[in-house]
């Protein structure tokens, strides 16, 4: 088993969050992770993507899992289909709000 502490997290991790049954923002999202992921053989950005978990259902997952990286970028790809998704709209806003960072005051 191997001890959390040395386990060494990728340093970004960017989510593309998008409605399930959107082929638009599917099609946008796999775009944007070619763009960060070019060929390895080209000189490139290479940065990590994430797409949201899918479900049998059309929900949003549970946990967005923003703790795999030292951060996380998180690009919620909206449309008409996540609009009118008030599940869909309450989790982007609970993803964004935990990336909001801490001010002290």
């Amino acid at each position: 088993m191997l001890d959390a502490d040395l386990v060494k997290k990728t340093p970004l991790l960017v989510h593309l969050v998008f409605h399930p049954e959107s082929t638009s923002a599917r099609a946008l999202a796999k775009h944007i992770h070619v763009a960060l992921n070019v060929d390895p053989v080209v000189q490139g950005l290479r940065i990590p993507t994430l797409f949201c978990r899918e479900n049998n259902a059309h929900l949003p997952p549970a946990d967005q899992q923003l703790d795999q990286a030292e951060h996380s970028f998180v690009v919620p790809l909206a449309d008409t289909d996540m609009n009118l998704a008030e599940e869909w709209c309450e989790f982007i806003a609970t993803v964004l709000e935990k990336q909001r960072p801490s001010v002290a005051v």
